[in-house]
């Protein structure tokens, strides 16, 4: 697994608590050379771009090796956009995880019920430690959708934002 960060905490957490061995300080090295290092020139399998930064898009794209499958949270990367012809490129597969059109499948009451299940089971890996979410900060409804401005904008800070709903 290779990662990236550019804030010294991320970087001790990932290293410390994640044990992760490649990471990446997107502030100070760059990216896509080092990424190439690490790979001895292939490119990984698999990017997972969840920055919300047509920035980061641009970079990460160029570490996907062909064949690989570049994957981005959001409404970015649509038909005909840059990003997703500089996927189409490098001749790798573009993914959109929503699965909103998915439920409404005619095999939708089988998703529901694998997602209905996973998320048990990775409630049950966090209560028996074995899966170790990093959260930041928790915060109200009301302040999610300024949370979500930050987050776009580079400045939601490292780990999760937790939304509490009562």
């Amino acid at each position: 697994m290779i990662t990236s960060a550019s804030k010294d905490e991320g970087i001790q957490i990932l290293k410390e608590q994640y044990h992760i061995k490649d990471i990446i300080n997107h502030a100070k090295e760059n990216v896509v050379d080092r990424v190439f290092e690490l790979t001895q020139g292939e490119g990984v399998d698999i990017v997972y771009d969840s920055t919300y930064l047509e920035s980061s898009f641009e970079k990460s794209i160029k570490t996907v090796k062909k064949g690989g499958s570049w994957i981005v949270l959001g409404p970015f990367a649509q038909e005909g956009s840059k990003e997703a012809q500089s996927v189409a490129e490098r001749k790798a597969k573009l993914v959109h995880p929503e699965l909103g059109s998915h439920l409404a499948a005619p095999e939708g009451a089988e998703l529901q019920t694998f997602i209905q299940n996973t998320l048990a089971q990775g409630a049950k890996w966090i209560q028996e430690g074995k899966l170790k979410p990093y959260i930041s900060k928790t915060i109200k409804l009301e302040e999610a959708q300024n949370a979500l401005e930050q987050i776009k904008q580079g400045k939601g800070g490292f780990g999760k934002i937790v939304v509490k709903l009562l």
